[in-house]
């Protein structure tokens, strides 16, 4: 499925996510803490997806 893309678009995505990443991990934290560890496992878990790439 990533074949289909080409860089640039895997490029803006890669920008994309990070930022909503980034905007919900805040955002989460605010609201209840409980929830960082699972924001935590979804970085990892698309750091190790990101190798494929």
């Amino acid at each position: 499925m990533v074949k289909i893309f080409r860089k640039d678009a895997i490029h803006k995505f890669d920008r994309f996510f990070r930022f909503f990443l980034f905007f919900s991990m805040t955002s989460m934290i605010s609201e209840n803490p409980e929830c960082l560890t699972e924001t935590e496992n979804a970085a990892k878990f698309y750091q190790r997806e990101n190798i494929l790439y």
